[in-house]
């Protein structure tokens, strides 16, 4: 056997501390032996006789090839020599006396091994007809959405989906595709300010390359660069449509023209993929955060494109973010982490410094003011000389001056954005942000974002009892009943998905209703065509930074609408879209709805929000909005061809994104030649999952791992378990008392461990080790099933036990209990505190023991949770993975 194995993961030729060996145990005796000593992977044992075979990397190759080991001298032997893919699944056979034979897969095919005369031949296989996997096929490409673009009137989105480019509108009409390539992917588009382009990335050439095409689809695309570089990134419009600037992965930013498809690299980031820039409305200047020199600090970077140079305009002491240039030409505003106030623990003193982010305006001239200047109140006369012809003064004037809008609240009880909290037992509290909006018929429909999940609501609002009875679905996910009741702008209730996982209690209160403000006259002011340009003072230009009013914390999105109002993003607690207004002269921070991140039109008037799956369009500082359209958008693929995009694209991703520019020595163009290949021979998606994983694993690094649980996967149907959080022990018939299961072991932590607590610890509740567990809601414990069987979907549910009881007339008794939908935090719990307790024991109480499972927030909190009760003693054994 081996302790451990490794056999599914993306990690070729390993020689870390998890290297399997192979070991022998004598059943009788208990005694073990290591009998491999392999510094890699020796794994896959099989008996044949007195034969011991199994699967090594130790030859020349470096892979997978099977060897033999003599039980009595100790000697190893290589049987096959394959150098380009490593030996999977091996199965040995016949188990008569005659030799051994293996049947195993070396790359798209299988082979069979005899051990008399040490040959190994190819099982050739024919399936006559065509594989229904391999047929084109017609696919829902609204599964696979990624990325997203408003057009500037917000009427229409432009999006990627199932590497095709499509445009979908915002309420009214059907999506639309525009590429129809099922060999070719497109990525990030983005729609031009005057309406007429969408530039995006193709894969077409061989490699991405910026393209553009009309927005209509009218016209054959244009392609506008040509380098055939490593990977290209995000797209960014100049404001008047004449420029397009893009990254790519070496850190350059390119600028290129429209028209005539110059190329200027303008900028580059020493630290990453160049961020995203803003630009002033003249197109003049951008602005973006990036490092300089060894300091890890971002600073403000000032580019003016008519002079070609670059301004550095914060000293880098702090870290500055999110760049955003108003509308006016007068105001930059970027987030700082500029606030110092620790947050202490409450265990042992030790202190953070979180929620240090501010937000911060600076004058892009001297002759800006602050909105915030002090003023004097004086009382002003009428001069007697005055002219008797002079105008009045509007005797309203003053009254309308000083009076205060009116507030104007939510149009119903039930449409806005609610900041709750779920509640979720072993999990605890969960930040929740669930938007509403209440339709005719008294029907809803919103969707629900956490830092864990995103989903979709529908469902009904009961204006008499004021109950919201919603179902939320999540992609991949359960569906979850949700019952709640308003109280005014407060709402309580609960949740309960269909799989069987804890429910969850939820509360929470809706935002502050901000307006849409006067879009009216917002609309009526135009912008001239010949604005002036826009003139930054660059000396002293930190020095002008004034902080704005807002609750500090971590923000993000920058951007200004078409009022002038600051918007973003905060994270965090109450976090989602908020605006601030500079020009109040007592401005604060107002929710303008849900989300965790927003792209704005570029006249400011309308915001897209991603959720979920989908996206919403609505007024940027307000809440609701449409959902954009996303049905049907059904495309025909090819699923060969697509097939090989895929694992092209992941050998790209490695190529251009691995933290190694040598990729650890290994030739990555004859990997891609040794791997592509194979995509000939798959015919399902995870064949495809297959190859892409042992492609990545070719680099031999960590945590590069293919989970491969996406795409067009099928899935096996499931169903979930009730569990009690026991061992159970067969109990077959004695007298009169049927066969049933016998609870052999209640497991659970510590008793401090309140936390690490079963169904059966539950006060009260009479039953415990030693019971006999006859029935589970009248359905027999039949000892030919295993004892989970009676308990197939019963999940999170009451069910009622029947347990053999020699002091009832009836001999049983009934228990009513509540199951748990699974059973591994009580048995690591469970393993943790007995290998406590036999240290304590040993040592007489005077070593501690403590279990780190990882390096992850896990293995932290496991590791604080259990030092502070121990660390008094002489001694700890600190058990690390």
């Amino acid at each position: 056997y081996t302790p451990n194995q490794r056999d599914g993961r993306t990690w070729k030729r390993y020689r870390g501390g998890m290297a399997s060996d192979i070991w022998l145990v004598n059943l009788e005796t208990g005694e073990s032996r290591r009998v491999t000593d392999w510094e890699g992977t020796d794994t896959m044992p099989m008996w044949h006789g007195d034969d011991l075979y199994y699967l090594s990397d130790a030859g020349d190759e470096h892979r997978l090839n099977l060897w033999r080991y003599d039980v009595d001298s100790g000697d190893r032997e290589q049987l096959t020599r394959f150098a380009n893919y490593d030996i999977k699944w091996p199965a040995i056979g016949p188990d008569d006396e005659g030799p051994a034979r293996f049947v195993f897969q070396n790359g798209a095919d299988l082979y069979v091994h005899n051990a008399r005369d040490r040959m190994t031949t190819p099982v050739e296989i024919e399936i006559p007809g065509a594989t229904a996997s391999l047929r084109p096929q017609m696919v829902d490409a609204s599964d696979y959405m990624q990325g997203w673009s408003i057009s500037p009137s917000g009427k229409r989105v432009a999006a990627t989906a199932r590497g095709d480019l499509w445009t979908l509108p915002a309420k009214n009409g059907s999506p639309r595709n525009l590429s129809r390539t099922s060999g070719v992917a497109e990525r990030s588009p983005s729609w031009s300010p005057d309406g007429k382009w969408i530039a995006y990335f193709s894969d077409e050439p061989g490699e991405y390359e910026l393209f553009v095409r009309r927005s209509d689809g009218g016209d054959e695309p244009r392609r506008l660069t040509d380098d055939m570089g490593v990977f290209k990134n995000a797209i960014h419009w100049g404001p008047d449509s004449s420029f397009i600037v893009y990254a790519d992965k070496t850190g350059d930013a390119h600028r290129v023209d429209l028209e005539s498809g110059e190329r200027t690299t303008f900028a580059h980031n020493d630290r990453g993929v160049f961020p995203k820039p803003s630009f002033t409305t003249d197109g003049r200047w951008a602005a973006w955060s990036g490092t300089v020199g060894d300091s890890g600090m971002g600073r403000i970077h000032l580019h003016d494109f008519d002079s070609g140079e670059t301004h550095v305009v914060t000293s880098g002491m702090f870290n500055d973010n999110s760049p955003a240039f108003d509308r006016d030409g007068d105001w930059l505003y970027f987030t700082s982490d500029r606030r110092f106030a620790p947050s202490y623990s409450s265990l042992d003193g030790t202190w953070i410094y979180d929620e240090s982010g501010m937000l911060v305006a600076v004058p892009l001239r001297e002759d800006v003011e602050s909105p915030w200047l002090e003023e004097s109140d004086e009382q002003e006369w009428k001069d007697e000389d005055a002219e008797e012809d002079e105008p009045a003064d509007d005797a309203e004037s003053d009254e309308e001056e000083d009076a205060d809008d009116e507030p104007q609240g939510h149009p119903d009880p039930v449409t806005g954005t609610w900041e709750c909290t779920a509640d979720i037992p072993q999990m605890g509290a969960i930040p929740m942000t669930i938007m509403l909006v209440l339709n005719d018929d008294d029907l809803v429909t919103g969707t629900v974002s956490t830092a864990m999940f995103a989903g979709d609501l529908v469902g009904a609002f009961d204006p008499e009892s004021k109950a919201l009875n919603l179902v939320m679905t999540i992609e991949n996910g359960p569906t979850v009943d949700i019952e709640l009741v308003i109280d005014g702008e407060s709402v309580s209730g609960a949740g309960k998905p269909d799989d069987g996982a804890p429910g969850a209690t939820i509360s929470g209160s809706r935002n502050p209703f901000e307006g849409d403000g006067d879009d009216e006259d917002a609309e009526n002011e135009e912008e001239s065509d010949d604005a002036d340009k826009v003139e930054i003072d660059l000396e002293g230009f930190e020095g002008r930074a004034m902080p704005l009013p807002v609750r500090p914390g971590g923000f993000r999105n920058l951007a200004v609408n078409d009022r002038g109002h600051l918007m973003y993003v905060r994270r965090g607690q109450n976090g989602g879209i908020k605006s601030f207004d500079l020009s109040d002269r007592n401005p604060s921070e107002k929710s303008a709805g849900s989300g965790g991140s927003f792209q704005m039109t570029p006249d400011g008037k309308k915001i897209l929000v991603p959720q979920g799956s989908g996206a919403v369009i609505r007024k940027a500082g307000s809440d609701g909005g449409d959902r954009v359209v996303t049905g049907p958008m059904l495309v025909s693929i090819n699923p060969r061809d697509e097939w090989r995009q895929l694992v092209t694209d992941a050998w790209r991703i490695h190529r251009d994104h691995f933290y190694d520019p040598g990729l650890h020595g290994v030739d990555w163009e004859a990997v891609l030649d040794t791997y592509l290949p194979l995509v000939d021979q798959a015919a399902t998606r995870e064949d495809v999952g297959h190859i892409i994983g042992e492609m990545i694993a070719e680099l031999n690094v960590g945590h590069a791992y293919y989970y491969g649980n996406t795409g067009d996967i099928e899935r096996a149907p499931s169903m979930n378990v009730g569990m009690l959080g026991v061992d159970w022990a067969p109990a077959p018939a004695e007298g009169d008392r049927p066969d049933g299961y016998r609870i052999a072991r209640v497991l659970g932590g510590g008793a401090w461990d309140v936390d690490a607590r079963g169904p059966l610890q539950e006060p009260g509740l009479d039953l415990g080790e030693g019971d006999i567990v006859l029935a589970v809601n009248g359905v027999d414990m039949d000892l030919s099933r295993d004892p989970y069987a009676p308990f197939v979907g019963t999940a999170g549910s009451t069910v009622v036990l029947t347990v053999a009881d020699d002091e009832s007339e009836t001999g049983t008794r009934d228990v009513v209990v509540k199951t748990i939908s699974g059973e591994g935090n009580l048995r690591y719990r469970d393993w943790i505190e007995n290998r406590r307790a036999m240290v304590e024991e040993m040592s007489d109480g005077k070593v501690g023991y403590i279990y780190v499972p990882n390096t992850g927030r896990d293995g932290q909190s496991d590791l604080v949770r259990q030092y502070h009760g121990q660390s008094h003693l002489p001694a700890l054994v600190i058990d690390e993975r």
